[in-house]
């Protein structure tokens, strides 16, 4: 019988071997945040980090990220941005900087998802995360009242988000078009009346 990764780890980090215990910590982390045990996932990072050289910090920051996100941890923003300055791939970076902004915009802070946003050179990105960070500017503009600019970004959005086959930006991309037809008065024409 196998036992499982983190169990396996705590053996190794109870007898000192520890850079053998960080690999088997990552994976029990990732498939922690799979299937969205969020706190166990945390907490195996948080020691696998505790252990970490350069390039393993590197591998396990967007993790705790994620985890920190994902439990409404409001260190999450800042945690994406260490992981973006750790990150060694340029266009890594960029995803993780779009992450960042997105953490902000769920713990409220406006204006740091703003700033991130616009510090990004989104030329050399990917499409997912173009379409992420389109959709991140939308909701921006939305919480600022500049409605015509959602609207606009909310359509190219649509667009980013269509062709790189995004299904939970989809459903987010359709609440910003129903906010911004809202805001606009058009929520008659909006709705599809079927």
């Amino acid at each position: 019988s196998h036992e499982p990764p983190e169990r396996i780890a705590h053996h190794l980090l109870q007898a000192g071997r520890t850079r053998e215990a960080i690999p088997l910590l990552g994976e029990a982390a990732r498939w922690a945040a799979s299937v969205a045990a969020f706190a166990e996932g945390l907490e195996w990072v948080e020691e696998a980090l505790r252990h970490a050289d350069e390039a393993e910090r590197a591998d396990l920051l967007p993790l705790l990220a994620e985890l920190r996100h994902r439990t409404g941890d409001r260190r999450a923003p800042a945690t994406y941005q260490q992981a973006a300055a750790a990150a060694p791939d340029p266009a890594r970076r960029i995803g993780l900087q779009v992450q960042q902004a997105r953490a902000s915009l769920a713990t409220g802070d406006i204006e740091a998802a703003s700033r991130v946003l616009d510090g990004l050179d989104l030329e050399s990105a990917g499409n997912v995360d173009r379409a992420q960070a389109t959709l991140a500017r939308g909701l921006v503009a939305w919480h600022r009242g500049e409605i015509a600019d959602a609207r606009t970004l909310s359509n190219e959005a649509a667009a980013l988000i269509d062709a790189a086959g995004l299904t939970s930006e989809a459903a987010e991309q359709e609440d910003l078009a129903a906010m911004v037809a809202h805001a606009d008065g058009q929520w008659d024409r909006h709705v599809d009346w079927r």
